[in-house]
């Protein structure tokens, strides 16, 4: 039982951790984009 909920647990923070990784290359490119418009 314990095992199973650690499991879940670090699934769940590896999801997390990948959202916030996409979240950051998006604002990363959105910056770039607005750099070079100006």
């Amino acid at each position: 039982m314990l095992n199973n909920a650690l499991a879940v647990a670090s699934e769940l923070g590896r999801v997390i951790l990948t959202k916030m990784w996409v979240y950051d290359e998006a604002l990363y490119v959105t910056f770039l984009v607005c750099q070079e418009k100006r």
